[in-house]
């Protein structure tokens, strides 16, 4: 079982037997430059399955339903790096309060990060935020590199041995609400 609790939380988490894993820091900034978006693919037009399969790899539990609905809910925009014909990275980026919020995004490396936040940001209108996992220094670096600053911070807590993820392509959390 796990959580993302904010730090005024973590000890009541604690006591119910929550350990924290890593932590988040929620990024925000101004937009990149639309030219770092290039080559990119509308997320909708490729199969869902090549979609569901890198989540899988990096989030603990499936979420096909969630993830269908997330790339085509109305104001988001899913979109998508391929690689000789394999994804490479995988992003969203939707409405919220002020600005968009980019969740999740998924890359193999810094380069292909870079480019997805690019292009989902080319009509951002406002701010950008992205929830980062601070056991990524790539994510931390990409965004510090955006010159972002932190406006919050959260811990992922288990209960339990953590689920394996992989953590060096986890660039950005869906959301820190959902998981």
């Amino acid at each position: 079982m796990g959580l993302d609790g904010v730090p005024a939380e973590e000890a009541n988490d604690r006591r119910s037997g929550f350990v924290t894993a890593y932590g988040h820091r929620r990024y925000g900034g101004s937009a990149p430059s639309a030219t770092q978006g290039t080559g990119l693919v509308d997320a909708r037009a490729l199969p869902i399955g090549e979609i569901l399969a890198l989540d899988r790899r990096l989030f603990p539990a499936p979420r096909a339903g969630l993830l269908a609905n997330w790339i085509g809910a109305p104001g988001h925009c899913g979109m998508a790096v391929l690689a000789d014909g394999r994804l490479a990275g995988f992003g969203v980026a939707r409405p919220c309060a002020e600005g968009r919020k980019i969740g999740p995004l998924y890359a193999e490396d810094r380069g292909t990060a870079e480019r997805l936040v690019g292009g989902l940001c080319a009509d951002a209108g406002g701010p950008v935020f992205l929830d980062a996992p601070d056991i990524n220094p790539a994510a931390v670096a990409l965004a510090e590199g955006f010159g972002w600053r932190v406006s919050f911070t959260a811990a992922r807590m288990c209960r339990g041995t953590p689920p394996p993820v992989d953590h060096a392509r986890l660039y950005g959390v869906t959301t820190l609400e959902l998981g």
